[in-house]
């Protein structure tokens, strides 16, 4: 099921203390609703009541999609820099809900999931959208760094991200993953994608890098933080 939770948090820009009702897990096969406001970018809007103020309260909660075999632990960005803390915390959840230490009805449910960590809105956005497209994530940062390496502009707080799947292409979107506002457009031919995936092991320093941990993001090589951690059983990609 979807859980809610309440939470006393203080407006971002007046600092009153409002009382606002904030996820702590997603069911998105019983609540698709909820899965099309992330992909909406709507999930957590929320309007300060003293100063009218619109922000986001940023995610902190476990998704699950057992219909596409996604298990997501969302996490706000500011945690980005302890990833490797993160990681172990979700192989924890993992293992307790869906893998070693759950009962066997959960434990054959988690046997068809994939377990990820995302840090931020957009983050979690792109999982959900390259799911749905059959897109294998690992080689969907290939694809980004292959972007970088051609020579695009890289810079703190500035992300790539899938937004869509429109026919032949992949609509990328750099982003400021701060405020979430969209700095500029990509369409990638999706014959790139497929170039990488036939050729995989070219890539194997990269995915060497990315390590075989939950958290599959460019970002954490540029990061840094430490060994990734483990992939939890049952829960491989």
């Amino acid at each position: 099921m979807s859980v809610i939770r309440k939470e006393s948090l203080a407006c971002p820009s007046c600092q009153a203390v409002l009382d606002i009702e904030v996820l702590e897990s997603i069911n998105a096969d019983r609540r698709p609703d909820l899965r099309q406001a992330i992909v909406e970018g709507r999930l957590q809007v929320e309007n300060c009541s003293a100063c009218k103020a619109q922000f986001r309260v940023a995610p902190s909660l476990n998704y699950i999609d057992a219909g596409r075999g996604q298990w997501i632990s969302a996490q706000p960005l500011d945690q980005l820099g302890a990833w490797p803390q993160v990681e172990q915390t979700a192989l924890r959840s993992f293992s307790k809900a869906y893998g070693a230490e759950a009962p066997a009805p959960a434990r054959a449910i988690g046997a068809e999931l994939v377990a990820r960590v995302s840090f931020g809105w957009a983050g979690l956005r792109e999982k959900i959208v390259a799911g749905e497209a059959g897109l294998d994530d690992r080689l969907l940062e290939f694809l980004k760094i292959a972007i970088i390496q051609a020579g695009a502009s890289l810079s703190a707080g500035r992300e790539l991200r899938l937004e869509a799947v429109e026919g032949s292409s992949l609509v990328m979107i750099w982003t400021d993953s701060r405020t979430e506002k969209q700095l500029e457009t990509l369409a990638v031919p999706r014959s790139l994608y497929d170039d990488i995936a036939a050729d995989r092991g070219a890539w194997a320093g990269v995915e060497s890098l990315m390590g075989e941990g939950p958290f599959v993001d460019l970002q954490k090589i540029f990061v840094g933080g430490g060994a990734p951690g483990a992939q939890p059983e049952q829960a491989a990609a």
